[in-house]
């Protein structure tokens, strides 16, 4: 089960999947560095374009390469966790998909993961990454 729903978490705002997948891995770094718990539950995957949620990709592969675009707002995240999640937005939305897949790629947690043949990124391995980044 779910901690907290990501896919309602994302709706209100207008991002690829691809991208949408590099934010809620630096997300997810961030909590486990910052705050010593995840923001959500759901396993991240290292995938060849890298971190992966598999949950929410299925969620939203239909939309491909185009924006996802939606008003609705059903996150079940707290107001301070939302506002949490516009800042980690803040500080990488602005990157584009790629420069985010480069920048994933040449950290420790999705290359390590990437090489093993079960390519769950853990949760440890992203706080002890980030933590000296983050904090």
């Amino acid at each position: 089960m779910h901690r907290k729903s990501l896919s309602a978490t994302v709706r209100s705002v207008r991002i690829t999947n691809l991208k949408l997948q590099k934010v809620l891995y630096f997300a997810q770094a961030y909590y486990l560095a910052k705050f010593k718990r995840p923001l959500f539950s759901n396993k991240i995957e290292a995938w060849e374009y890298g971190p992966v949620v598999p949950k929410v990709y299925e969620d939203y592969k239909k939309h491909k390469s185009n924006p996802i675009i939606s008003e609705k707002d059903a996150s079940s995240l707290s107001d301070k966790d939302k506002e949490i999640v516009k800042n980690i937005w803040d500080a990488f939305g602005g990157y584009s998909a790629g420069r985010l897949v480069d920048i994933t790629h040449a950290h420790t947690p999705w290359k390590e993961a990437y090489q093993r043949k079960r390519n769950t990124i853990f949760q440890k391995s992203l706080k002890e990454y980030y933590t000296p980044i983050f904090v």
